[in-house]
């Protein structure tokens, strides 16, 4: 009986490695895919940041914690970042926001940050 003949192509697409001058099974090891890169044209919510709100704005981030933490702590960069990026507010410049940061004490269960904007 004849043993069927593969191309070193074919032994590659179907899995095997060469080591040493031997063709192994790679141990279902899947080809590493390549990173397709990220392609934007404009920014997010870009048109609703260029409507924007003309007035000053009040953003108070309220946390509602278990265990207060302290002031220098409470870093709510992500949360206007988020707001700008949606268009809520026009721009986290202290010409365009009033920012007020607090937290409550409250149980384990009862743990969220609200935003409010005013």
């Amino acid at each position: 009986m004849e043993l069927n003949r593969m191309t070193v192509e074919q032994l590659k697409k179907a899995g095997y490695v060469e080591r040493n001058g031997e063709w192994h099974k790679a141990c279902g090891a899947a080809p590493r895919a390549e990173p397709q890169p990220v392609v934007r044209d404009e920014p997010v919510a870009a048109l609703a940041r260029e409507a924007g709100h003309a007035s000053r704005v009040r953003v108070c981030v309220v946390s509602f914690r278990a265990r207060l933490c302290d002031p220098d702590n409470l870093c709510p960069k992500y949360f206007i970042d988020c707001l700008r990026y949606a268009g809520l507010i026009a721009d986290d410049a202290p010409d365009y926001i009033t920012l007020e940061v607090r937290q409550v004490r409250c149980r384990r269960h009862e743990q969220r940050t609200e935003i409010l904007i005013a």
